[in-house]
């Protein structure tokens, strides 16, 4: 007679819970050097100087485009964008005094070697702060010119009224203002994304400036006169929106940049087992004990990357700005990763010990022999299958599989001469009953068939079985796993 039994085994809660608080300990580790810290704050001063300094310089190119402008709109436009400049600037020293603020909370944590300091995180959080109350002040000056601007309208109209009877005088205004179009419509071809943010917006005005265009050579100067001047305040208009906007995607642009950037150090880090000193095997990538899972989320970070830094980038504002809202999410799922690795790497050892210990109780005193062990595939991994003879020809396969947050032990006896059912419920007691000594949980035996399995008999096919890759699953975070496995 032969038979197979089955019980399941779980580390003592204690014991789990010690494994797995290393297992959380060395992600942490992991992820919070201080390269790591700098990265965060680096984040901050690059979103900070992403945003105000292309503000800077795109108003000190506007003034100089302008020198070639009609002086009335020279006048205009000049303030306004000598206001929206001065307003970056100052924002920017805020920024530099701040970075110097953070880089000396830095550098005491890199000499205490703090793994966690909730006054720089804080600290970095109120620079994201100030970066947004920053652009809510730009926000405000640029409509405030704009307010001035519409003010200046109501000027430049009345002058329009004048000069209307006057039909040289049309002409002469009229070619100014066609003039300043020109001047002002190349600026925002060459400065601003216009049809990324305000698609059709510039060709509708293009088309206005030739229709006054038109108009003027058919000698009708006042009314061409009145298209161009529209022209002008729409493309004035236009150029201080697309400023807006182009403040706007490049802020986000830069986070969603340089947090992917960090995400994509941090998972270098992560991607070595320092616990196995073979470097060159593949064990000691923590890609193989996730199961591709580390691979697929430096996948998609890089994905990601690639469609924010293209050219092409089909990306709108609210996009990027989900993106970079969404995106610091990656870190609990890389954490969530090393963690089962290590755990992984930990459950692996496990099993090892738990059919150490199962053949033990069989071979002390009770005639057996070790026979061969090994992991089904050679794979570290997978179920570990050992075996068992004594001079009889009676051959035990003990199995230790993982399933959820246990341990199975399986036991198929393959015997030459029969034994009594009383005989095979002992040696599977026994072997419980040393699982129990050694510090295990152990449930009561039971009895999964009469006949054993052959599954496993062979060690020399389980070693050379290819074992079905499992699919990258969504890893749980450590607080909701069970305290068994």
């Amino acid at each position: 007679m032969s038979g197979r039994k089955y019980t399941t085994v779980s580390i003592r809660q204690d014991e789990l819970s010690k494994l797995r608080e290393q297992a959380r300990e060395l992600s942490r580790v992991r992820q919070d050097l201080p390269r790591l810290i700098e990265s965060s704050i680096r984040i901050a001063e690059q979103n900070a100087e992403a945003r105000i300094r292309p503000i800077q310089q795109r108003q000190q190119e506007y003034q100089r485009e302008l020198e070639n402008a009609s002086e009335t709109i020279r006048r205009i436009e000049v303030e306004s964008a000598r206001k929206i400049a001065a307003q970056a600037a100052r924002a920017e020293a805020e920024n530099e005094a701040t970075r110097k603020e953070l880089q000396g909370q830095l550098d005491a944590v890199k000499q205490a070697q703090i793994k966690r300091d909730e006054q720089i995180e804080s600290r970095i959080k109120g620079l994201d702060k100030q970066i947004e109350e920053q652009a809510k002040d730009l926000n405000s000056k640029i409509n405030k010119e704009q307010q001035a601007r519409r003010k200046a309208d109501a000027e430049i109209q009345h002058q329009i009224d004048g000069i209307k009877a006057d039909k040289e005088r049309s002409r002469i205004f009229a070619e100014e203002c066609i003039r300043d179009c020109t001047i002002i419509g190349d600026f925002i071809r060459g400065h601003y994304q216009h049809e990324r943010f305000l698609p059709g917006e510039l060709a509708r005005i293009d088309q206005q400036i030739s229709s006054a265009t038109r108009i003027l050579n058919q000698n009708v100067p006042d009314s061409a006169l009145a298209i161009a001047v529209v022209s002008v305040n729409d493309l004035s208009a236009l150029r201080i929106r697309l400023e807006e906007m182009e403040a706007e995607w490049t802020h986000w642009k830069t986070q969603v940049t340089n947090i992917a950037n960090a995400l994509l150090d941090a998972i270098e880090v992560s991607k070595s087992v320092p616990q196995i000193e073979d470097k060159s095997s593949e064990i000691s990538q923590a890609d193989y004990w996730a199961r591709g899972r580390l691979g697929k989320l430096e996948e998609k970070i890089r994905k990601i990357l690639a469609e924010v830094e293209s050219e092409n980038s089909a990306l709108s504002i609210p996009e990027m700005k989900r993106l970079a809202e969404q995106l610091p999410g990656e870190q609990n799922s890389l954490e969530a990763i090393n963690e089962a690795v290590q755990e992984s790497i930990l459950r692996s050892q496990n099993r090892v010990s738990i059919a150490d210990t199962a053949m033990a109780s069989l071979i002390e005193g009770n005639g057996f022999a070790p026979d061969g062990a090994t992991y089904v595939g050679e794979d570290l991994r997978e179920s570990v299958v050992a075996h068992v003879k004594n001079l009889s020809g009676d051959k035990v396969v003990i199995t230790i599989t993982s399933e959820g947050d246990d341990e199975r032990v399986t036991v198929d006896t393959i015997e030459e001469l029969p034994r009594s059912e009383q005989e095979r419920r002992l040696q599977m007691e026994g072997i419980a009953g040393s699982l129990r000594e050694a510090g295990y949980q152990v449930e009561q035996p039971v009895t999964a068939s009469q006949l054993p399995s052959k599954e496993n008999s062979d060690l020399e096919e389980v070693r050379k079985r290819k074992t079905t890759p499992t699919p990258a699953q969504p890893v749980r975070p450590a607080r909701e796993m069970n305290q068994r496995i």
